[in-house]
């Protein structure tokens, strides 16, 4: 899973430099892609420890979304209070 989220960083990284956007450079592309890299192994790792702990596919998988869900709330909450959550 490591290699496929560092093939997708360097696809969104030079997918997004080739769209030639005013705003974004090279650096800023694989800066991008490198997030969404980072946070792809985060996340399947997060599932790896999950599926270690737990008895069966459906155990991972509602431990799995629920970390998501956590996840999502403290973004949630630091943006629209606090920013440094988010």
């Amino acid at each position: 899973m490591i290699s496929i989220n560092i093939l997708l960083a360097l696809v969104v990284g030079f997918g997004l430099y080739a769209l030639q956007i005013g705003s974004m450079d090279l650096q800023g592309s694989f800066l991008y892609g490198a997030a969404l890299g980072a946070t792809g192994i985060f996340f399947s790792s997060v599932t790896g420890l999950f599926a270690q702990l737990s008895e069966s596919a459906r155990g991972t998988i509602g431990w799995s979304f629920s970390m998501l869900g956590i996840a999502y709330l403290i973004r949630a909450v630091g943006d629209v209070s606090y920013e440094t959550l988010s």
